[in-house]
């Protein structure tokens, strides 16, 4: 019995061990492979001279899989056709340039980016730029340099520098370049292998991808031609921005479907049209959603019918426009939004339609049950209205009475109830700001929050302080720029005149504001970038 036992236990141990060895796992592996793909052979040979192939073929020292080639792959000078960029066998790249004719005496650089990279980890070929000449030389010369948004100085990665040759300005607008590279993430760009002569260089946010400048594109140019180095230490910075004048246009016209309002946008234009027709006749109030006047809300009382036209005049040129058919405008009282940001300012008052007018009579402010005086001011008709009082810490009651406003449809408004909280000064950071500015002229300091939006502005012709008070706790951007034509708006450039953006300054760290805080900083503003 002790025997069988002991057999019993034995074949249990003998069926353990043979499970264990059948189990299967995840195997370990070895180090993770971070060295990346090698070029062991290319024909024709790199740095070839009196190149006339059709094709070109590269072999890696491993597989290798192509990412991304149409938007990675930049050859200079551009060619006519793109060509047809294909793996074969897994480790051999071909180039087919087909039977395209190439320029004579010329060199060109294949610059691969990041299009191929190791099949396993995905680490990207480094030796990435195959060179030849149709000549007997191989350029040497370069151009280096750096391209920012000219509005926030801030790197455009991903944008092109473009090398033209020394020609009128409507012989570079839909030309192709000579030159051509991509900058990198700081803005970064390197032109090389260049022949020597007198050239234009431009930046391009390359929209449609096409490799020459449009005029809905962004760019950026110099004052004057250039001439590569054999080294050059010290660059260029291009400020890209749009730098052509929109041609006069109507956007878009959407026309309420009973008749009341119509939405326009503009672009190319710097002022309120100008209106005729029956329509027009109905034309009650303008509401202006930009400076320019590009963006617009018509409002018609009584609404306009289907038979109505408005005509409409702009940089000479004029568009009619039609409701067609319209739906009987609902009953509809007004309603209000009220708002208070400190107790410096007056409350405001917008209201869901343009007000033609307002009884004093049956508006109530009260703190604490008690009423408080206060002062309206508005020119009807009016989307909103100003509310004065003498404001201190605390919660106001606003209450408006049926019937104390009316619009210019004859509608008016049901009670409306609302509270005005104004938070204590502590509740606010106050920043105070030493500005040092590079020379006298007339400068424009903007406060902008994490979205580029301005919160606060002020002008400026010297040196100054300026103190904003009443700031929420957050972190903010300051901005300055020279105003030099006086429009109090930045303005960008303009290749047809060759005028550069106004220059931008930008202040490289953020400015933290917390409740309750005092913050100083002095600020040398330098338009170098």
């Amino acid at each position: 019995m002790a025997d069988m036992e002991v057999s019993l236990w034995r074949i249990l141990i003998l069926v353990c061990i043979l499970a264990a060895c059948a189990q299967q796992r995840t195997p370990t592996g070895g180090p993770r492979d971070t060295e990346a793909p090698r070029i062991v052979s290319a024909e024709p040979l790199p740095m070839s001279t009196y190149f006339d192939a059709q094709s070109i073929e590269i072999v890696f020292d491993e597989f290798v899989r192509l990412e991304n080639v149409r938007e990675q792959v930049l050859i200079s000078p551009p060619l006519e056709d793109n060509p047809d960029i294909q793996l074969k066998g897994g480790r051999r790249l071909i180039i087919d340039l087909g039977d395209q004719e190439l320029a004579e005496n010329t060199t060109y650089t294949i610059n691969l980016g990041s299009a191929v990279v190791d099949n396993n980890e995905g680490n990207v070929l480094e030796s990435n730029v195959y060179l030849f000449s149709t000549g007997a030389v191989i350029d040497s010369l370069e151009m280096r340099g750096r391209i920012l948004t000219a509005a926030y100085n801030r790197p455009c990665g991903d944008c092109l520098a473009l090398i033209y040759p020394d020609v009128a300005d409507s012989m570079i607008l839909g030309g192709r370049p000579l030159y051509v590279a991509r900058t990198d993430g700081e803005g970064n760009f390197y032109l090389s292998n260049l022949a020597m002569g007198d050239y234009q260089l431009m930046g391009l946010r390359d929209i449609n991808g096409d490799l020459g400048i449009g005029e809905t594109e962004p760019i950026a140019f110099t004052d004057s031609t250039l001439r590569p180095l054999e080294r050059d230490t010290i660059g260029y910075t291009l400020r890209l921005s749009r730098a052509f004048q929109d041609d006069p246009a109507l956007n878009s016209a959407d026309w309420g479907l009973d008749g009341s309002y119509l939405e326009l946008t503009f672009r190319g234009t710097d002022s309120i049209p100008e209106f005729a027709g029956s329509a027009h006749d109905r034309l009650s109030f303008i509401q202006s959603f930009t400076q320019q006047g590009d963006s617009l809300r018509l409002w018609f009382a009584p609404p306009v019918i289907a038979e109505d036209e408005l005509i409409i005049s702009y940089a000479q040129l004029q568009d009619t426009l039609s409701p067609g058919r319209v739906t009987e405008r609902a009953e509809q009282s007004v309603l209000m939004v009220a708002t208070l940001d400190d107790e410096q300012s007056p409350a405001e008052l917008q209201f869901s339609s343009p007000i033609a007018r307002l009884d004093t009579n049956g508006i109530e402010l009260t703190r604490d049950s008690i009423s408080e005086p206060f002062q309206i001011q508005a020119e009807f008709p009016a989307l909103a209205i100003s509310l004065s009082a003498d404001w201190s810490i605390g919660n106001y009651t606003l209450t408006l009475d049926p019937g104390t406003v009316e619009d210019i449809y004859g509608a008016s408004n049901d009670t409306l109830v609302t509270v005005l909280r104004l938070p204590s000064p502590e509740s606010f950071g106050i920043l105070r700001l030493d500005i040092d500015l590079p020379y006298n002229g007339d400068f424009v300091c903007q406060l902008l929050d994490k979205n580029d939006q301005v919160i606060r502005s002020v002008s400026f012709d010297d040196d100054g302080t300026w103190e904003v008070e009443y700031l929420n706790p957050d972190s903010y951007t300051l901005r300055v720029y020279e105003d030099t034509n006086g429009d109090d708006s930045w303005t960008p450039a303009s290749f047809v005149d060759r005028r550069q953006p106004e220059p931008v300054f930008m202040l490289s760290e953020a400015i933290v504001i917390r409740a309750n805080w005092e913050v100083e900083q002095e600020v040398k503003v330098d338009f170098r970038p």
